[in-house]
Formats: structure tokens, C-alpha cells, sequence
């Protein structure tokens, strides 16, 4: 009990400090203890308030999470580009909870996403140099996804009536990704893989919560009420995953004969006397990979599917342009230019979608003044990725599904730099090129062989319902699927 009063005592004290500091930032009002959430949306999940204009008014915002939790948002394209390019704004902190529990060795952090500095930049570089030469984002790794989406469309034909789309492409987009990681090919059959997967989902939907605002020793007190226990099993289940691979993987070791990514990066550990890398580098890296790689090009799927089933006329344009410069040959990546109307209905499904309302939090390394807006050091911020692809001075009414605007006067395909679902600055994902191809080939391929309608027997999706957690996740809905006559 006196460890609990305590801690309530500093959350307290340290409101207080900065509180004089928080009253002169423009942003919802903000509460001891409680913060900002009075004011903020939350029923459809932690980041159900991004689009609030309490929020969105202002071209920074000092939302407060919590008794001492402050994220600086910024809602504005081009202060966001201007900052996210800087040093000091590409940094990157750890919770108390992935300090303990998401490294191999305890406060250490490691691999790509949560490091910062030479070693961020020294595990980013080697990662894509080393998965380019294995196909990454390249033509040849086409024919491993041509694969995946036959088995999908497959699955699809054998079913009748209204199906319903959940997880369907969860398994499938992490395959391609981990044959050239680890070699091998993600399926059903195999349950240990299909678990790690499913996890990856969990933590997706329900993202942090108190994780991120409690601290640790508060969180460790009580681990079943706060959800630190399932969390911390999750991580190390992950992690001994990862490592069983990489044990798999020198046990079979051959030099001069590399497999995968992880054969690459074994020999370089040989090889490199400097301890640049390591297997906590590693197994990290994989996590990385396989929590990205799982997620966001699998849930921007599932919206394509609600927004095609509900625009039926915007199908029909895509499809009779797939049928006239495609025909019945298999759809490749090199035909993103002569598909212009599929182009903008894929960036307008992102851009509605929002599959990352938010970009990961980036922490200041030093204090900077933006204008008249100071940013201390150690700042949390984040850029309104949801808000900036729907802002009513860029976009004319934002919330309607609408692929022409995408286009010019001759029905050519025009892009927006303000569609930005895979982030802005130096720290964007580095998986964006080999997302941006899934989507393409998975989509020409189902509206070239399939329809998508609304369901016979079921309500029709509606793209209200969703969870905001961590991305931006659809329910599950039910819909129609034909084959092409």
C-alpha cells in the first residue's frame, strides 16, 4: 500500500511541474491525473480522438495522456516534413514494459525500430541492402506472391454464399516476407507460426493502453488488471520464436551458401569483430519485421475489400481497365502505370483507411522551437498521419470515397504528397515498397478474377465500425464473392 501512495504521490508531483508548462500549449484541456481523456473519443479505441477537432485545430496540439503522459501532435503536412526530417526528432524511446521484456539482454535495446543513432542506422542499412538482394521490393520476388494470392483466390472460389473476411490475408502477406527473412513459408498447417501470428494481432488490436501511461513498478504490482502479465508473456513467446529460428538456422549454417536474411546476417557476425551485430540485433530485427511485415499491408486489404464491396461502380472502372490493358495474363508491378483508375482507387482506399492514424512516437534528443511552439527535450511526438490524408483544405469532402481525385483532366494518375500512410521523415517504414507492390498485385489479381459485393444475407460492412488501438482495424464484416464471368 505505501508503494502504491508513493507512486501517487510522484505521478502527482510531476503533473504539477509541468503542469505551467502544458497550460501554455495549445491543445484539449488537460486534468490531474485524468489529463485530456475527459475530452477525448476513446469508445472505438485508444486513438479514436485523432481526427477530434479539439486535436486538429491547431497545427501542433499538446495532447495529455493520463496524469503525466504529453504527446505533441502535429496535424500540419508541412511542419511535419520539416521536423521529421531533423535529428532531433528521430529518436526513439522504450516503455518500461519492452526494456524487460522485448530484448535479449534486459535494457538493451536492439534491431531496428526501437534503436536510435549508428546503431539504428547501422542495422537499417544492412537490413534493406541484405533483403533488396533477396527480392525485396524487386520484380523477382513477384512469383513468391503470385503464389500466395492464387492460394487466396482459390479458397475463395471454393466457398459459396456470404463470407466473411476477418484475418484472411494476415497469413498470406507475412509468407512473402518470411521466405526471404527465414527461409521458409508461413501456412495453416503450422500451428507455432499461425500462434506467433495470431499474437501479432493481439497486440495490433489492443495496442497499449496503461502500458504506455503507468509506470512500470505500478503496472508490476498489479500485472493480471493492467494487462502487464499477457503482454510480457506475449513478448517472450515472440522472442523465443525468433530464437529457436536463428538456433535452426546455425545449426545448418554453411559458409559462402546463404538461404535468407538470417544465413546473411550469421555470416557477418562472423566476419565482424566490432560487436555491431549481434544475435540480440537479430532476433530483434525479425520481430521487427515479422509485427510490421504481419499487420499493415493485411489490414489495408481487408479495407480494400469493404470499399470495393461498397462501391460497386468503382470496381467495375477498375476491372474493365485491368480486362483492356491486363486482359487474362497475369497482372505484374510494371503495369502500375498503364492502370491509372485501380492506382487511385488503392490510394484512396489508404487514404480513407488510415491504417496508421498515427506515426510511432519519435522523442525529442534536445530542445527545439518550432515558431512560437517549444518542444522540451524528451518530447513525445507523433504526426497525425489519419488527419493530414483528410484534411478539408487539401481534400474536398475528405470522408467520401471519391478515386478521381487522384486524377487528372486526361484520367492520368497523379500523386499526393500528402498521402502518406507509411510515414514521413527519416525514420518512414522501410518496408514501403514492398507493401505498396503486395497491395497492387493482390488487389489487380482478386478484381481481375473476382467480385466483391455486399452480402445477401447479412448487414452490408459499414467503415464505422473498427478499432483504433494501434492501427486502424475494420470488424469483421460479411460480403459476396463471384468469380469473374
Amino acid at each position: 500500500m505505501f508503494t502504491v501512495l508513493l507512486a501517487l504521490v510522484v505521478i502527482l508531483a510531476c503533473y504539477w511541474l509541468t503542469a505551467r508548462v502544458s497550460r501554455k500549449l495549445p491543445g484539449p484541456r488537460a486534468y490531474p491525473l485524468i489529463g485530456s481523456t475527459i475530452w477525448l473519443k476513446s469508445k472505438k479505441g485508444w486513438l479514436d480522438w485523432a481526427l477530434e477537432p479539439s486535436v486538429t485545430k491547431n497545427p501542433i496540439s499538446c495532447v495529455q495522456i493520463g496524469p503525466t503522459k504529453k504527446l505533441h501532435i502535429i496535424n500540419d503536412f508541412n511542419i511535419a516534413k520539416e521536423l521529421f526530417s531533423k535529428d532531433t526528432f528521430s529518436h526513439r524511446s522504450c516503455i518500461g514494459l519492452q526494456l524487460k521484456h522485448r530484448f535479449v539482454e534486459v535494457d538493451k535495446p536492439s534491431g531496428i525500430i526501437l534503436t536510435n543513432g549508428e546503431q539504428w542506422s547501422n542495422q537499417r542499412r544492412f537490413a534493406l541492402k541484405n533483403l533488396r538482394d533477396f527480392g525485396f521490393g524487386k520484380q523477382s520476388l513477384e512469383g513468391v506472391m503470385n503464389y500466395e494470392i492464387d492460394e487466396l483466390i482459390d479458397g475463395y472460389r471454393s466457398r459459396s454464399g456470404d463470407i466473411q473476411i476477418s484475418t484472411d490475408f494476415n497469413i498470406p502477406i507475412i509468407s512473402i516476407l518470411w521466405q526471404i527473412v527465414a527461409g521458409s513459408r508461413i501456412t495453416l498447417e503450422d500451428s507455432e507460426s499461425v500462434k506467433m501470428v495470431d499474437l501479432v494481432t493481439k497486440i495490433f488490436s489492443t495496442g497499449f493502453g496503461v502500458l504506455m501511461i503507468l509506470p512500470l513498478r505500478i503496472l508490476q504490482l498489479f500485472p493480471n488488471i493492467t494487462g502487464y502479465s499477457d503482454r510480457a508473456n506475449i513478448m517472450e513467446e515472440h522472442k523465443a520464436y525468433m530464437l529457436k529460428i536463428i538456433t535452426e538456422h546455425e545449426a545448418s549454417f554453411q559458409t559462402g551458401q546463404h538461404r535468407d536474411f538470417i544465413d546473411v546476417y550469421l555470416a557477418q557476425m562472423m566476419a565482424d569483430k566490432t560487436g555491431k551485430y549481434t544475435k540480440g540485433d537479430l532476433c530483434s530485427a525479425m520481430l521487427d519485421f515479422f509485427h510490421a511485415g504481419t499487420e499493415t499491408s493485411s489490414t489495408s486489404l481487408k479495407w480494400a475489400l469493404l470499399y470495393l464491396a461498397l462501391n460497386q461502380g468503382d470496381q467495375e472502372l477498375c476491372r474493365k481497365e485491368i480486362k483492356d490493358k491486363v486482359g487474362d495474363t497475369r497482372p505484374q508491378v510494371s503495369h502500375m502505370p498503364d492502370l491509372p483508375y485501380t492506382m487511385a482507387t488503392i490510394t484512396e482506399i489508404q487514404r480513407l483507411a488510415s491504417v496508421a492514424p498515427m506515426s510511432l512516437e519519435h522523442e525529442t534528443s534536445s530542445a527545439y522551437t518550432h515558431q512560437d511552439y517549444t518542444f522540451q527535450k524528451g518530447s513525445l511526438v507523433q504526426v497525425n498521419l489519419s488527419f493530414i490524408m483528410k484534411d478539408p483544405k487539401y481534400f474536398e469532402n475528405p470522408l467520401k470515397f471519391n478515386p478521381k481525385r487522384f486524377l487528372d483532366q486526361d484520367g492520368q494518375f497523379v500523386k499526393n504528397e500528402r498521402i502518406i500512410p507509411f510515414g514521413i521523415g527519416k525514420r518512414f517504414c522501410m518496408g514501403e515498397v514492398l507493401a505498396r507492390n503486395e497491395i497492387f498485385l493482390f488487389l489487380v489479381n482478386l478484381i481481375q478474377k473476382l467480385q466483391f459485393k455486399t452480402p445477401v444475407t447479412h448487414p452490408p460492412p459499414d467503415p464505422e465500425n473498427y478499432l483504433t488501438n494501434f492501427t486502424r482495424i475494420p470488424d469483421d464484416f460479411y460480403i459476396n464473392i463471384t468469380p469473374v464471368v
